[in-house]
């Protein structure tokens, strides 16, 4: 009988075929480190796995601290050392925190986590993370799992088993440290900053280290230039840090690796109104790594950051680009390379450390500096660097203008909280505070405590709220009432204007007020007339006037100390006047107020100040500070065709 026709081989990929024979050959030794290198780079996102060596660096620290205070330590008779007292060596206690546990590295762990967290005054998170990382050490200590599973010791052996991180001892602190923050209220979450809070730190930084300093800071001397590096670099960096994070909601480790490689500058919109932005792509947010795809990593959340003039204190556009100019010319003096980070560590001295992002605890340390020197009013409030991002996320969706608010959809996808993540970290960012307002009765006593004050978001009916007849017939006295005053101050103005005006003292007119008025009736004496001053003196005569005052042509108070009410009723063009005096007087300060420094800065002033003015104007629109705004009728070279 023939043999059966044997069924038909199926035909194997030939490249997967040589690919399989291609791995087999590379040997038992080569694929063991392979998987090791991939277990080590994979089953851990990398910002985990550098806080857990972070953790394991500070633990061996400490031990290597208590093993020298221990054997300096002269214990008195009777007295048992730590050693003695736990029946170790002195061996077993120094390696305590080594590759493979010891008898002593249970009970260690444990003095190292009550020591940062009753000692020091941490909380659950630092315990947490202690554990954490040293678990994960001491499982993967051997390959087989030797020191996996619960802390016990082996009686026939006469040794301990299992890992040291799951003993009873190091339960024991960290359920004490979660007790004790519950029992006594503790916050363990950042207050968000307000947006005030950042417009008067913003203030005060740029009274401190002005941004026109920028251009002019290399002109210092080598001496000079040495001590204010470091000065110049804490606020021009710490305002581009503030407010990307209150703008983009980063968490700080997100914005300190962020690199020059995941921006896009000079970008311009295709609408009709042709702005100009910049673009942020964050690639690796928290949490992206377990519930996004790979292509949603891989894509990121691409951020359009636009100019916010309005909102000086948190206008990212602005500080953000001034940083990167002063990357360029004073930290890395060179064109930035796509792998330099745009936020990079800053040594005392000044100068950057290449390839290291700027750490935590330099960020938190200014963060303190800025706001007790700025001295913004806090109150208990507890700000940490998480503060940004919780700040901007409130401020959008429920702080801002009514009707700039963002919906609870955007508020998602720009805080970069992905699909499928747990929402009680978007609810602590976004409700807590709410919740806190609506729920709080603690303006129970308040006299004018209006009614159902909390039946909406923030109480915003209250803007939509249709006036009863009571409050139309007071505002309609009030508004009749001011325009009887207006038409006595205008009789009065014009009573003064006839008599001639008087030499009026300071120091014995009571209200400012009727010294403004006063002023606004001898317009025909020109306060702001330059006329009778030399062409080449008028800049001069510009400055005196902003600090002095002049009663021989009724200048009774000096422009630096007019209130700014005043300036609101000027309007028109003695506004504009008395704004055009203060940019001079502006850029004659940043001269150090020295006449040589600033005419051979200006030496358009000779020409008198409008055509100083002009010089100024174009300057402040080549640095982007100034923007002209378009005539309907175009611009003028294009009218006189």
């Amino acid at each position: 009988m023939p043999p059966k026709k044997p069924k038909t081989i199926p035909r194997v990929n030939s490249r997967r075929k040589s690919k399989s024979s291609n791995t087999a050959a590379t040997g038992l030794y080569a694929a063991s480190t392979l998987l090791q290198n991939a277990v080590a780079n994979y089953s851990k996102s990398l910002v985990t796995t550098q806080k857990y060596a972070q953790r394991i660096a500070q633990g061996r620290k400490w031990l290597k601290q208590l093993v020298e205070s221990e054997e300096s330590l002269e214990h008195p008779p009777g007295c048992p050392n730590l050693v003695v007292e736990k029946e170790w060596t002195a061996e077993d206690l120094a390696g305590a925190f080594g590759k493979t546990p010891t008898p002593a590295s249970a009970y260690i762990l444990s003095l190292l986590i009550s020591s940062k967290c009753f000692g020091e005054e941490c909380g659950k998170s630092t315990a947490e993370g202690f554990h954490a990382a040293w678990k994960q050490h001491w499982d993967k200590a051997e390959p087989v799992g030797k020191w996996q599973g619960r802390w016990t010791w082996n009686d026939e052996k006469e040794c301990y088993s299992g890992n040291p991180a799951s003993s009873p001892e190091v339960d024991g602190i960290i359920k004490a440290v979660k007790n004790r923050d519950g029992s006594e209220g503790m916050r363990n979450h950042s207050s968000a900053m307000r947006k005030e809070w950042m417009d008067t730190i913003i203030e005060w930084s740029e009274k401190e280290v002005p941004n026109s300093m920028l251009h002019t800071f290399w002109e210092m001397g080598d001496k000079e230039y040495f001590k204010a590096l470091p000065v110049m670099v804490k606020h021009f960096m710490m305002r581009a840090f503030s407010t990307s994070g209150f703008t983009l909601w980063t968490r700080n480790f997100e914005l300190a690796n962020l690199k020059y490689k995941n921006l896009e500058l000079e970008l311009q919109t295709t609408d009709q109104c042709r702005s100009s932005y910049f673009r942020v792509s964050l690639e690796d947010r928290k949490n992206w790594r377990h519930h996004t795809t790979r292509e949603d990593i891989l894509h990121g959340h691409n951020y359009e950051v636009h100019d916010q003039p309005e909102s000086p204190g948190i206008n990212m556009y602005f500080h953000f680009l001034r940083w990167l100019e002063f990357l360029e010319l004073y930290i890395y003096r060179r064109a930035l390379q796509p792998e330099d980070y745009v936020f990079p560590a800053i040594r005392a001295n000044g100068v950057a450390k290449p390839g290291t992002p700027i750490p935590h605890d330099t960020i938190q340390k200014w963060l303190d500096e800025f706001v007790l020197t700025a001295e913004v009013k806090i109150g208990k409030a507890r700000l940490t660097t998480p503060c940004f991002r919780r700040g901007g996320a409130q401020y959008r969706f429920a702080e801002a203008p009514v009707g700039k608010r963002w919906s609870l959809s955007v508020v998602k996808w720009w805080g970069g909280w992905a699909q499928g993540e747990h929402r009680d970290a978007m609810l602590r960012y976004l409700v807590d505070e709410l919740h806190h307002f609506e729920e709080g009765h603690g303006d129970a006593l308040r006299p004018c405590l209006p009614e159902e004050s909390k039946s909406s978001l923030l109480g915003e009916h209250e803007m939509l709220q249709v006036p009863s007849k009571l409050e139309i017939q007071q505002m309609f006295r009030s508004e009749v009432a001011a325009a009887t005053h207006t038409v006595f101050q205008g009789c009065e103005k014009l009573l003064n204007l006839l008599q001639g005006p008087d030499v009026v003292s300071i120091a014995t007119s009571g209200t400012l007020p009727s010294l403004l008025d006063k002023w606004k009736a001898q317009e025909c004496q020109q306060v702001f007339s330059l006329t009778t001053v030399p062409m080449a003196e008028r800049w001069r005569q510009v400055i005196k006037d902003w600090y002095h005052s002049d009663l021989s042509w009724n200048h009774y108070i000096a422009l630096k100390d007019w209130r700014p009410k005043w300036v609101t009723e000027l309007r028109g063009i003695l506004a504009q006047k008395y704004y055009d005096r203060k940019l001079i007087v502006q850029q004659y300060e940043q001269c150090n107020s020295n006449d040589s420094e600033f005419l051979q800065q200006w030496p358009v002033a000779a020409k008198g100040p409008t055509a100083l003015l002009s010089a100024i104007n174009e300057g402040r629109q080549a640095a982007g500070a100034y923007k002209c705004r378009a005539s309907k009728n175009g611009k003028p070279e294009e009218r006189k065709k």
